[in-house]
């Protein structure tokens, strides 16, 4: 019953989210109709090889932190467990896709628990690193700019100390799964995924940069990095919303208003989300073209011998 309410008042908050940008669009026609649309092929190409690319490296990154849990799969393994449970994080819960992963990981001799465990740890280092390429654009809406810096890099330094990041991942798992999660990871491997992770962000926000820029005409500006990160991590850690969806288009919004007025903002956050996810509908479905042939395979080679 209580998982059922979470359900439901996620996808009231979604909805609601939702009907806001949309209010903003239709409020804002007129704005949008005026605006000055320049739409670049070029830019909207490499935008969308850049989404790409970043996702196939978000794979291997995970099939790194995999190889801590002493488990070694091949990437085209591990592309086909991550995409066919991918669109479980549209589904109400957040954790279908945790499920998925640890279903199809299983099946290729990895635990469940182990999969689960690397998933939720590979969240939790995103979330971090996502937090650091965030400062830029959180910044800009606060003052103090030093103070906020420091108090932010010794609280980074507290919770990435191997004990504390143990614990707190350990309480993130237990609180989403039931599951204790074994960290291996030392301050340097941690480090190095921050790093690793850094890099998906700012892959994903230069993707970003490339779409808008296709779009508008405008400049590549280092800041939708920013943008991006933190507006897909408050995404992320909404978990009564399926996807992050609505919270990351409302964020965006409200960061690109200023630059472009509401009704454009909200049109670009909306279109944004769709190009995202017609990257994932691909790799989705080269993941079950790449599935139903291994299948094949298989009943091909039993039916010779």
């Amino acid at each position: 019953m209580r998982k059922k309410l979470k359900s439901i008042a996620g996808l009231i908050i979604v909805l609601l989210i939702f009907a806001y940008l949309l209010r903003n669009i239709v409020v804002n026609w007129q704005q949008i109709k005026s605006f000055t649309w320049e739409i670049n092929a070029i830019p909207l190409i490499a935008s969308f090889l850049l989404f790409a690319s970043t996702q196939l490296f978000a794979v291997w990154v995970w099939r790194q932190l995999l190889l801590t849990f002493g488990h070694r799969l091949e990437f085209k393994k591990l592309f086909v467990i991550w995409w066919l449970s991918a669109m479980g994080r549209y589904l109400p819960g957040k954790v279908w896709q945790l499920v998925g992963l640890a279903v199809l990981g299983e099946k290729e001799g990895v635990p469940a628990e182990v999969t689960t465990a690397a998933s939720i740890m590979s969240q939790a280092l995103a979330v971090l690193a996502g937090a650091v390429i965030s400062v830029p654009i959180l910044a800009t809406k606060g003052q103090n700019f030093l103070v906020s810096s420091v108090v932010f890099v010794l609280v980074l330094a507290v919770m990435i100390y191997p004990p504390i990041f143990r614990k707190w991942v350990n309480f993130a798992g237990k609180k989403f799964r039931g599951i204790e999660i074994p960290v291996y990871l030392d301050m340097l491997q941690i480090g190095q995924f921050l790093l690793l992770y850094g890099v998906i962000w700012v892959g994903y926000g230069l993707g970003f940069a490339l779409f808008v820029a296709g779009l508008t005409g405008s400049k590549i500006f280092a800041i939708y990095v920013s943008i991006y990160a933190f507006s897909y991590i408050v995404g992320l850690l909404a978990i009564f919303v399926p996807g992050g969806f609505g919270v990351r288009e409302g964020l965006m919004t409200m960061f690109l208003s200023g630059q472009f007025g509401e009704g454009v903002a909200s049109a670009i956050s909306v279109a944004a989300r769709l190009w995202v996810t017609l990257v994932e509908v691909l790799f989705f479905l080269i993941a079950l073209y790449l599935k139903a042939r291994k299948q094949d395979e298989k009943i091909q080679g039993g039916s010779r011998n």
